[in-house]
């Protein structure tokens, strides 16, 4: 329980601490998913992307799409994330590629994730997995505290659910200096 301990206990600090200082960031948002699933691009593509680029003004790197040609792509990885507020992370069951690259994305968002308490990871949940079938027992903690977004979930816009989230974050950090690239 020590992942889950530590995802509270940041809350926590965060609440009563302002932990605010002046960032320079690249992106607002960095999505971390299996980039083989058409489905999972599909939903991309059509809906979260179009709202938190459009309604949102939020600039996000997803790798498939923004990936620079002949760059190492972890090289890459590490220097985008580390100038980046938020990671979304996509579960989902199926992962056809032979190089896990979202097991990299995961590594390198919880790194940030830990030594920065400005930065946020949002789980998006698209498969309905349980805690115990993530192989990254981090993320299966955010799972088992409930800090998670349900796929599943037909209530509401799931696309506005994540936006507001972010939104609320870059409020909470009383708006950071993005770097112009």
């Amino acid at each position: 329980f020590r992942f889950e301990i530590f995802i509270i206990g940041r809350k926590f600090i965060k609440y009563f601490k302002d932990t605010s200082y002046p960032m320079t960031l690249f992106y607002d948002v960095y999505i971390a998913c299996n980039e083989e699933d058409e489905k999972i691009r599909l939903w991309l593509t059509t809906y979260l992307l179009p709202t938190l680029e459009g309604n949102n003004m939020l600039k996000v790197f997803w790798p498939c799409r923004d990936s620079e040609i002949g760059i190492p792509r972890e090289e890459e990885m590490i220097n985008v994330m580390s100038n980046t507020q938020t990671f979304i992370i996509i579960l989902s069951e199926e992962y056809k590629a032979p190089i896990r690259w979202n097991e990299k994305d995961w590594k390198h968002a919880w790194h940030n994730y830990t030594r920065d308490l400005n930065r946020e990871i949002v789980i998006i949940n698209y498969d309905l997995l349980e805690a115990n079938e993530i192989a990254k027992r981090y993320l299966g903690a955010f799972l088992r505290i409930g800090q998670f977004i349900d796929f599943s979930n037909h209530k509401k816009s799931i696309e506005n659910e994540i936006a507001s989230l972010i939104i609320k974050q870059d409020k909470n950090l009383k708006k950071y200096e993005r770097k112009i690239s």
